[in-house]
């Protein structure tokens, strides 16, 4: 692949994280239902606890890289795509949480973290 083709896979990442992130700020309820959880019934900061971590976490490090094109941007955002999958296949370890899903998601998170780090690897 061309280092033009990478970055602009990259940047389709990054826009696609900052989507995520758009996502569960506006709609937070479909958050939910995304990843599979629920509201808890009578506690109403669960819906802020999404506003904030899925909404506000995603789109704040996701609009970095993307309004600042800095490479440690997107490598930063890269490497917290990769985390979430290591933690999730330690759960999946630990926790014997081998669900489709997990390991679906485990598969994705490395993706994406690949693809917008892909460009940037030089530098380190």
């Amino acid at each position: 692949m061309t280092a033009e083709i990478l970055t602009y896979a990259s940047y389709a990442a990054a826009f696609f994280s900052l989507g995520l992130g758009l996502f569960g700020l506006i709609r937070p309820e479909g958050a939910l239902d995304l990843i599979g959880l629920q509201k808890v019934p009578g506690l109403v900061h669960s819906i802020s606890e999404v506003r904030a971590t899925y909404g506000g976490v995603f789109t704040g490090v996701s609009l970095y890289p993307l309004v600042t094109g800095e490479p440690h941007a997107f490598l930063t955002l890269a490497l917290g795509w990769m985390l979430a999958g290591v933690c999730r296949l330690c759960s999946a370890l630990f926790d014997g949480a081998f669900t489709r899903f997990n390991l679906t998601s485990i598969a994705f998170e490395f993706c994406v973290g690949a693809f917008i780090a892909l460009p940037y690897l030089s530098i380190l």
